[in-house]
């Protein structure tokens, strides 16, 4: 089938710019192919997918649905490498894919390695969803390409409606409700993950803005969803946008593009109690980003060709972590994820896996054109400064691919029926792993919500490939031995249950010190010291297990050192009222 490749190749030339549109002209409009039409309802499903029945309610559905991007989109990459016009990228993709199967099996923590943590998923996996998606958005043609752009629409303008619900209704709800009391975050969980689709689709906007006035108002619509989210760096992304229209476009739709996001943005400041300077000044007092990424640097000197394996950003922050990170930070608080992209890969991959991500780029981003390069680079600058995500780097590469493809000049190249045959086998086996996912989540929430160990228990088991659901079944038994005033059947549950979450995810300090408690609790006092020196080995500036340990220790009778422990734990968090009380409390006890 012909996708009129030439035609597009001329829109762009006629634009004179790489942004220009590289839509759909007039014509008859082609017959859209099923990988199109998946492609499609993955750009507008991915971004609203949401459950409020499950445990994780943003995370669980988008990961299952970024299994079957997985599925559907690995054939489909190792048949671009095998020959057409995105062989080169496509290759450098599988290269990076096996550097970092490489440094999943080299890491100590192997299951966190390919599936990444709980709520982040940020694993082998992940990455094989986000190169498949590329693969997905290159074999796309004109009208593939025209639905992926109306379906990353769909998916930001319904964020964008529920911003608007959100920040007017404020409900008490954890699926509905503001992102911790103050910002409005849609269907993403997290407002930063929001900036970017929004962000991205502004990009999408603009084109159609110039060809037809009522696409000016879903631009307002995003640029008060911006304001709305509360996040500091769209401002910057915002202006950028604006002065692009203003300069590049240069015509009175542009202007009019210009003053419709100025209304939406400046609507959405006014109506709501976001204080501009207080959030600027606010970010640059407290962000804690350059002591991540000199902690960062200083750890990848320590496993330079491999990285800690993909998923391993925290275990490199805790272990080679620093007095003034620490002291920054809240107690118990880390960091999953490297807040660049590019730190990430280099920490997770090493420098063989940086080389082939960049390669990856360069060589993807040379016939790059169109309005979905323009999303793809807005939604990825976000993610310069911001975490990774299911829900949105999938987006950014799908819509890198696809504009790719925009600049080709061969029509793409058909599916063979053996490709057909593997994806589909693929895609029937990701589809019984995201039901999986999804029912073991379910059971994760029920057990917690009612107090079920039974249910807590099966969705745990079902989701074994993580620690968080052992966690939270530990829980579960820890809150029954104190319901049923019971600790002699239940504290030993509990305790089973840390051991199990340990075993899947060993790098985890915080996992060492609940299990350490649990041993203490059962009067286990050698073990849990032995458990509490292996959480501090993991990082020594742990304010909690410091705290703990030296309780313990002082429990013994070991007074010297417990103090010096609770010293410790007061020089790693100064400003910890809990830090300070235990020491005060063993210094003045007698």
């Amino acid at each position: 089938m012909s996708h009129r490749v030439e035609r597009v190749t001329r829109n762009h030339s006629s634009a004179g710019s790489r942004w220009g549109p590289a839509l759909l002209d007039a014509g008859p409009p082609e017959r859209a192919r099923p990988l199109e039409i998946f492609a499609a309802v993955v750009a507008a499903v991915l971004p609203v997918a949401i459950s409020p029945i499950v445990y994780s309610y943003t995370f669980t559905p988008k990961l299952a649905i970024l299994l079957v991007v997985a599925a559907v989109g690995m054939p489909r990459l190792v048949a671009l490498a095998l020959g057409s016009e995105h062989a080169a990228a496509a290759r450098a993709a599988l290269v990076f894919l096996a550097v970092a199967l490489v440094a999943t099996l080299h890491s100590p923590a192997t299951l966190l390695a390919f599936f990444g943590s709980y709520g982040w998923g940020t694993g082998w996996v992940f990455w094989c969803g986000v190169m498949g998606a590329f693969a997905i958005g290159a074999s796309l043609g004109d009208r593939g390409r025209e639905l992926v752009a109306t379906g990353l629409l769909v998916g930001a303008g319904a964020n964008a409606v529920v911003e608007i619900f959100q920040e007017a209704l404020r409900l008490n709800s954890p699926v509905l409700g503001l992102y911790q009391g103050t910002q409005a975050d849609g269907l993403m969980g997290n407002p930063v993950y929001l900036e970017s689709i929004l962000v991205g689709a502004l990009a999408l906007t603009l084109v159609r803005a110039r060809r037809r006035l009522p696409w000016l108002a879903l631009a307002t619509l995003l640029a008060a969803g911006l304001e709305l989210s509360g996040e500091r760096y769209a401002i910057v992304l915002l202006a950028a946008v604006a002065l692009y229209a203003a300069a590049v476009v240069r015509s009175r739709r542009g202007l009019a593009f210009v003053v419709a996001i100025g209304a939406g943005y400046g609507a959405a400041y006014l109506g709501t109690s976001h204080l501009l300077h207080a959030r600027i000044t606010a970010s640059v007092a407290s962000n804690p980003r350059v002591l991540l990424w000199k902690t960062l640097a200083r750890a990848i000197r320590h496993q330079l060709l491999l990285g800690f394996g993909p998923g391993g950003t925290m275990a490199a922050q805790t272990r080679y972590s620093s007095l003034a990170l620490a002291r920054k930070l809240e107690v118990g608080t880390y960091f999953a994820d490297a807040h660049d992209v590019f730190v990430e890969v280099l920490v997770t991959t090493g420098v063989l896996g940086l080389l082939a991500f960049l390669a990856f780029g360069i060589l993807s981003l040379r016939r790059a054109r169109g309005p979905l390069l323009g999303f793809a680079v807005l939604a990825i600058a976000v993610e310069l400064v911001e975490p990774l995500n299911v829900g949105v780097t999938p987006l950014v590469f799908l819509a890198l691919g696809a504009a790719a493809g925009a600049g080709t000049l061969r029509p793409v190249m058909a599916s063979s029926r053996s490709e057909i045959a593997v994806r589909s086998v693929l895609a029937a086996g990701a589809l019984l792993v995201a039901g999986a996912l999804l029912v073991g989540d379910y059971e994760v929430n029920q057990g917690l919500l009612h107090y079920n160990y039974s249910q807590a228990r099966s969705g745990s088991e079902m989701l074994r490939v993580w620690a968080q659901p052992a966690v939270l079944t530990a829980n579960v038994a820890d809150n029954r031995a104190i319901a049923f005033s019971d600790p002699s059947h239940w504290l030993p549950i509990t305790r089973q249950w840390r051991g199990i979450a340990v075993r899947r995810e060993p790098t985890n300090t915080q996992l060492w010190e609940e299990l350490a408690d649990a041993d203490a609790a059962l009067g286990h006092d050698q073990l849990a010291s032995r458990e509490f020196r292996r959480s501090l080995r993991l990082d020594e500036y742990d304010t909690s297990a410091l705290i703990h340990y030296g309780r313990l220790e002082l429990g013994l009778r070991h007074r010297s050192e417990g103090i010096r422990l609770l010293r410790r734990a007061v020089a790693s968090a100064p400003r910890s009222a809990q830090a300070l009380q235990a020491l005060s409390a063993a210094t003045f006890r007698r």
